[in-house]
């Protein structure tokens, strides 16, 4: 039994070894195998690099020669340009000496005959140049004296036009301001009948407990600042805000211009002249506190 025991230890053994060694060989020849891919794949990769190297070499050499017969080709071009062009500049510089000189001998020759038909004909005219003379000395004088009286008349003319312009216009200035103020006139005074259309009627006492029962009508538009410039100004400008109130301290003349404005037919008297129709305003009829206002004096 203990040999039979011990028989199959050293066969479990055996196997376990040659599976060892069998698993190392294995291993071996796979480290073998990739190592060998990976020598083949680097061979390659630098062949590849190789080629590529020595196609951008012969590409680039190639661009090189191109660039460097086009530049010789460019060259030879404008050098044959350049020598065409001071052939050219030559053959025209010929060509204009001769003909300057062809030209100069003309000119003295044009200037002798000239001289000497100059000398003849001053000689035939020396005795009509004094008559001449006194025919252009007249006829001068009467010239001038004409275009004397023509400036003289034009100027006249250009006096009175300008005058006549300036007075058209000042005229038409004048009309303009007047259609102007007229306008603004109308303007200001289409405000304050605006202003003074909405009244309304207050009934309020005159004392705390035993006061009497007293009405007034009032105007229900506060005094604003555009109400303010169209009665002390007499202008429409419009360029304010409508809750923009003028307060007590800064209405100056506004009631004065107010009643000279309807000339006696209706006389206005601040509200907060009134304290008790004020008070009782501002709490029962919820009027602004920042605002002033005006009634009817005559109908208190």
């Amino acid at each position: 039994m203990a040999e039979r025991k011990e028989a199959e230890r050293k066969a479990k053994e055996e196997a376990e070894r040659k599976a060892m060694e069998e698993a190392e060989r294995k291993a071996k020849e796979e480290a073998e195998r990739k190592a060998k891919e990976e020598a083949e794949r680097k061979a390659k990769e630098e062949a590849e690099r190789k080629a590529k190297e020595e196609a951008e070499r012969k590409a680039k050499e190639e661009a090189e020669r191109k660039a460097k017969e086009e530049a010789e080709r460019k060259a030879k071009e404008e050098a044959e340009r350049k020598a065409k062009e001071e052939a050219e500049r030559k053959a025209m510089e010929e060509a204009e000496r001769k003909a300057k000189e062809e030209a100069e001998r003309k000119a003295k020759e044009e200037a002798e005959r000239k001289a000497k038909e100059e000398a003849e004909r001053i000689a035939k005219e020396e005795a009509e140049r004094k008559a001449k003379e006194e025919a252009e000395r007249k006829a001068k004088e009467e010239a001038e004296r004409k275009a004397k009286e023509e400036a003289e008349r034009k100027a006249k003319e250009e006096a009175e036009r300008k005058a006549k312009e300036e007075a058209e216009r000042k005229a038409k200035e004048e009309a303009e301001r007047k259609a102007k103020e007229e306008a603004e006139c109308n303007s200001y005074k289409s405000m304050i009948e605006d202003f003074v259309s909405d009244i309304k009627e207050c009934e309020y006492k005159d004392g705390i407990i035993f006061g009497k029962k007293k009405k007034i009508h009032y105007v229900a538009n506060p005094i604003t600042k555009r109400i303010w410039n169209a009665v002390v100004n007499k202008s429409s400008e419009a360029d304010f805000d409508d809750n923009d109130f003028v307060p007590q301290k800064e209405l100056g003349t506004f009631l004065e211009n107010l009643n000279s404005y309807y000339s006696g037919k209706i006389v206005f008297e601040y509200l907060h002249k009134n304290i008790h129709a004020l008070v009782h305003l501002q709490v029962y009829e919820k009027q602004d506190k920042n605002a002033c206002f005006v009634y009817i004096k005559e109908e208190n």
